[in-house]
């Protein structure tokens, strides 16, 4: 990978990071809890609620992703599969810069969360879901 390249991807991660931080802090303030009196209106505050955790855990996940690339990027490591240590194709990092995976191994690891078997493997960091 060129150094351009590696300039590129790291302006694409730096502006993914603050878009993620910025969504982030805008979904937290929607997980005050509201306390209605109506048993009806808690049921639907406390799945608005969860719903919206949800959200904010997902965003985190992806955002450890981001940071897990651009500390690759600083370690010159960006773009070499985490698990088989092949280079990752350009054409993915396009499409996903924050992947640590080659497709093959993605999609293996995929299958291993389907109940698929994937030998001990343990993720660099944190991965969306």
């Amino acid at each position: 990978m060129t150094k351009s390249q590696k300039t590129r991807f790291k302006k694409v991660l730096e502006a993914k990071r603050g878009e993620l931080l910025r969504e982030i802090g805008e979904r937290r303030q929607g997980l005050a809890i509201d306390t209605a009196s109506d048993p009806m209106d808690q049921v639907r505050n406390l799945a608005d609620r969860d719903f919206a955790v949800r959200g904010v855990d997902r965003l985190c996940r992806m955002l450890r992703q981001v940071e897990g690339a651009l500390r690759e990027l600083r370690e010159n490591t960006y773009g070499v599969c985490a698990r088989c240590e092949e280079e990752i194709p350009l054409k993915r990092l396009e499409a996903v810069p924050w992947s640590p995976f080659c497709v093959s191994c993605q999609e293996r690891l995929e299958h291993s969360a389907q109940g698929g078997e994937w030998e001990d493997f343990e993720p660099p960091y944190a991965l969306a879901s």
